[in-house]
């Protein structure tokens, strides 16, 4: 039986051990926190169990319907009540269009039309080609095609609230992985999301989570790589990476020493790279280029009769020009998803302000505050946005950060991808799981564990000593 080593115990190093142990694997996780799950794991606002990460799983592609299939989760999937986002502007609120990251399924839609004027529908209308590199950013494609005011007034403050960062600051091809073939196919940018949508229907839909929270998902990871017989460690941090000749050492913190032949390195870019710097410089100066935003979420819990009517829907988008809120994004929980019905009170909400920018917005948003002033903030812009001045009572809250949890895609992002893995490949018995080379979303999270674990299960490993 060979052996292989995981370092960090998110969902990706979870997937990657469960996945290596059902080949037949001798697997041991080390993880360097407390608890499991990284971003998917659960925390308490006013004695409910809330994610305080991650919430759902996109399922336009198959891979996270699959794992919770192969989980035994199947009977507690749950969608979306309601997928009538808005976006916030300066003006009101405005229902989101169906498409693709806000890039329109129809020009003709009428909820396009309530968004941009009529000089800007024509122009919309009147595609224009722009030939496609990976250099391009969202803007130039996106911009180029539709003109600006789709950007500015669609596609921003979706790409903002899902990336933290602008449509000029992201590459096309990375947020949006196989359009430019659908547009080839199609004849334009419009068609393509419109294929691209195909059947998930509104805008909003194409999202599963689990009964209870996607936190489920992590606990049952957890049990079932106790089942296959995985050992798990917390509190266990990696202090290095050695490549001997037939197999990797690991220095583990307070442990001592490991030996495997295979080791999953499944940890932020910055980490990544202080383990690899001895044995793999090269790969560790490529990795430490790699760009993240960090993000703190907000969860509010609120007695507020007026939001009975869930006056958003599930939640909106924050445009830029919408000068009086900080947050980029507010999901009304209970409103997006009905398994909170039997845990509230009457007139108990459950609300989720996402903050954090890429720099550029710096100086618009809250670094530097407190989690009070970020609170006092949160509570402020949860008025503004829900349009709600009296009887609006924050029972309990919550503040969570998560340093460098997003990828930053900046237009050349792909080509920093494809050259690390040709740096690992040539590599003997590594996978590097690091977020930013899968991109944001649990989804491509899942499916690239899994590609690679079926990569490295492929080749040769030599013996452990």
């Amino acid at each position: 039986m060979t052996s292989a080593v995981v370092i960090g115990g998110g969902v990706s190093g979870l997937v990657a051990a469960w996945r290596l142990a059902l080949l037949g694997r001798a697997v041991e996780v080390f993880e360097a926190t407390d608890d499991f799950g990284g971003a998917v794991c659960p925390q308490l606002l006013g004695g409910k169990v809330i994610d305080a990460g991650a919430e759902a799983m996109g399922i336009a592609r198959p891979s996270g319907l699959e794992l919770f299939s192969e989980l035994g989760l199947s009977d507690v999937v749950v969608y979306p009540r309601r997928t009538d986002a808005r976006i916030a502007t300066p003006q009101g609120l405005q229902k989101l269009p169906p498409g693709v990251l806000g890039v329109p399924a129809s020009t003709d839609d009428p909820l396009v039309a309530a968004l941009l004027n009529e000089e800007e529908i024509q122009r919309a209308r009147a595609e224009r080609d722009v030939t496609i590199t990976s250099e391009m950013s969202v803007d130039d494609v996106v911009g180029g095609r539709l003109g600006s005011a789709v950007v500015q007034k669609i596609v921003d403050p979706v790409v903002m609230g899902v990336h933290a960062a602008a449509s000029d600051e992201l590459e096309f091809t990375t947020l949006f992985p196989g359009m430019d073939s659908l547009i080839e196919q199609e004849g334009s940018l419009v068609g393509a999301a419109a294929k691209m949508r195909g059947g998930l229907g509104p805008s909003g839909s194409a999202v599963a989570s689990l009964r209870g929270g996607m936190n489920q998902l992590t606990a049952r990871l957890v049990d079932a790589c106790v089942e296959v017989g995985v050992k798990l460690n917390v509190n266990t941090p990696v202090g290095g990476l050695e490549r001997l000749e037939n197999c990797w050492r690991i220095n583990v913190d307070m442990v001592g020493v490991s030996h495997a032949d295979t080791v999953v390195v499944a940890v932020p870019p910055t980490v990544a790279a202080k383990l690899l710097a001895t044995s793999a410089p090269h790969l560790a100066e490529q990795v430490a280029a790699l760009r993240t935003t960090s993000v703190k979420v907000v969860h509010l819990l609120v007695h507020s009769p007026e939001l009975d009517l869930q006056p958003t829907g599930p939640g909106l988008l924050v445009r830029r020009d919408r000068m009086d809120v900080a947050a980029k994004a507010l999901t009304h929980s209970n409103a997006k998803w009905a398994w909170w019905e039997d845990l509230l009170s009457p007139h108990e909400h459950v609300l989720r302000l996402s903050y954090g920018r890429s720099h550029q917005f710096a100086s618009n948003v809250t670094d530097g505050l407190t989690d009070e002033e970020l609170l006092a903030k949160a509570e402020n812009d949860a008025r503004n946005l829900l349009g709600v001045r009296k009887r609006f009572y924050v029972r309990a809250s919550t503040v969570t950060a998560w340093p460098g949890s997003l990828a930053f895609a900046a237009p050349g992002h792909s080509k920093k991808v494809a050259h690390i893995a040709e740096s690992v490949q040539a590599i003997p018995g590594i996978s590097l799981l690091s977020s930013p080379l899968a991109g944001n979303g649990l989804a491509g999270v899942v499916a690239f564990a899994q590609a690679e674990v079926s990569r490295i299960a492929s080749t040769h490993q030599g013996e452990v000593p």
